[in-house]
């Protein structure tokens, strides 16, 4: 959980780890605020020149913090952490160990052991207040911190975006491939009506083949029923001129001309 403190320049934002060292120096100093005039205010000035806040926050600031954790550890909201469930609330744990009893010092890493600085009372006597301090680096800054989340974002971002444009690659190529699969169906779909088309044509021609054919059906029996009649004729005439004598040639002449007509028949 992290607090937003107001100044009268700026905003700090208190991060996890400035939560959790000011909740730590607090627990370990636990002797310097020992309730006499300024004591406090006094104390808070040392954790507060420790933690890197100087010009920051005021040490009145990071004792109302630290009466707002207190305040939640006492009397924590319908829903937060109690005894019972010591987990629901992060910082729990650290404040009841700072409240319920005494803290061993505070060794943080790539830091000495605690100095001890004097800081003068009111009635002019010393108090000597253990601090720890960094032995080549100093405390964590909350802009850097800051810089490095939005880093971390930031290449967070980047990588998704270089996802997502890799996504946008495989889509189009799939794109892509419709295209050439619907440029194929249109292709195959016009072949299909140019093979109609000549269907069409060819049955055209059947047709008018079919018509011609049933014309030339329809002569046909016409000259055969022509020639049914001419031999009817010609039998009975050939029967008269038995019965009256004429000569065979006459007969013969008309067999010659009835063969020829046939012939002439078929050719149709």
């Amino acid at each position: 959980i992290s607090s937003v403190v107001l100044t009268t320049h700026l905003v700090f934002k208190f991060f996890s780890q400035d939560t959790r060292l000011m909740i730590q120096l607090r627990a370990t100093n636990e002797a310097i605020f020992t309730g006499r005039r300024n004591s406090a205010m006094r104390g808070w000035k040392a954790i507060r020149r420790e933690m890197g806040l100087h010009g920051v926050m005021s040490a009145r600031q990071m004792k109302k913090k630290w009466d707002n954790l207190k305040e939640k550890y006492r009397n924590p909201p319908e829903g937060m952490e109690t005894q019972t469930q010591p987990n629901s609330w992060r910082w729990f744990q650290l404040m009841d160990e700072a409240m319920t009893g005494p803290t061993p010092p505070l060794i943080l890493p790539n830091m000495a052991t605690p100095d001890v600085e004097d800081l003068e009372q009111g009635d002019g006597s010393q108090v000597r207040i253990p601090v720890c301090k960094p032995q080549t680096q100093p405390a964590v800054n909350s802009s850097q911190t800051a810089t490095v989340e939005v880093d971390r974002k930031l290449a967070e971002l980047q990588k998704e975006r270089q996802a997502l444009e890799r996504e946008q690659a495989d889509l189009d190529r799939e794109r892509a491939a419709l295209e050439r699969d619907r440029a194929a169906v249109e292709r195959d779909r016009a072949a299909v009506e140019r093979d109609r088309v000549f269907l069409d044509r060819d049955r055209a021609f059947v047709d008018r083949d079919r018509a011609f054919v049933e014309r030339d059906r329809v002569l046909v029996e016409r000259a055969q029923e022509d020639l049914e009649r001419e031999r009817a004729v010609w039998r009975r005439e050939r029967e008269g001129e038995a019965e009256n004598g004429h000569p065979a040639e006459m007969a013969s002449e008309k067999e010659r001309l009835v063969s020829l007509f046939q012939r002439l028949v078929e050719k149709l």
